[in-house]
């Protein structure tokens, strides 16, 4: 997850609506707008890093659920 396409970032409307998407730029480190016929791809990456960060937040719960049970015996 370091790497520097996982930098991606969605903004919405109101409505909950796409309305740009950006990356940051290897080379550069400017965020770059990523045109609408490519947003599929990046909304793809961004469903990815969530997935990810979603697993290691619920990973580390059942670890100290299990030291705190593990505490009450």
């Amino acid at each position: 997850m370091t790497d520097l396409n996982h930098y991606v970032n969605v903004v919405f409307d109101t409505d909950m609506n796409v309305t740009k998407i950006t990356r940051l730029d290897q080379e550069s480190g400017n965020l770059v707008t990523i045109p609408e016929n490519e947003w599929n791809y990046y909304a793809s990456g961004v469903l990815y890093n969530l997935l990810y960060y979603a697993s290691v937040i619920h990973a580390t719960i059942h670890i100290l659920h299990f030291l705190m049970t593990s505490g009450i015996i």
